[in-house]
């Protein structure tokens, strides 16, 4: 049966010469080889944001101040890779130094990060938003290759 799930998974991962997302699950992975896993183009769900916690600048005169942030994002279309992986767990690097920790969720069936807290990206730290979906866990996805 684990053989069955294993070929279920590649096909899924090959495609039918599409460009596909699917969620990264285990089985997905467990069917990749480690160079697979380090060269595959992995993507959020959703479009993330990262508003620093620290003191930003303020922008205006009077009644019209208002504190600008430094803000980072990664995009469904951002591609990222892994640059580490354990059993459960996958590190993946996207633009802009953006490291985001993705861990199995069995439940859901999928790799997840979440969608809120507050991550260290490059020595500094951010809060994670998601606008209305805050609160919820990111899916992890691979894009199956052009054949």
């Amino acid at each position: 049966m684990k053989i069955l799930s294993q070929l279920f998974a590649l096909m899924l991962l090959i495609g039918c010469g599409t460009n596909e997302y699917t969620r990264m699950s285990e089985d997905v992975r467990q069917a990749m080889s480690p160079e697979d896993l380090r060269n595959a183009e992995l993507y959020v769900a959703i479009r993330m944001e990262f508003v620093s916690l620290q003191k930003g600048e303020i922008i205006g005169e009077d009644l019209f101040k208002y504190e600008k942030k430094k803000t980072l994002q990664v995009l469904p279309e951002t591609p990222g890779r892994v640059i580490a992986a354990g059993p459960g767990w996958l590190n993946v690097e996207f633009n802009d130094g953006i490291i985001l920790v993705f861990r199995f969720d069995p439940s859901a069936e999928s790799y997840q990060t979440p969608g809120w807290g507050t991550v260290t990206i490059r020595g500094e730290r951010f809060d994670v938003k998601q606008g209305i979906l805050a609160g919820k866990y990111v899916d992890l996805l691979i894009r199956s290759p052009r054949l």
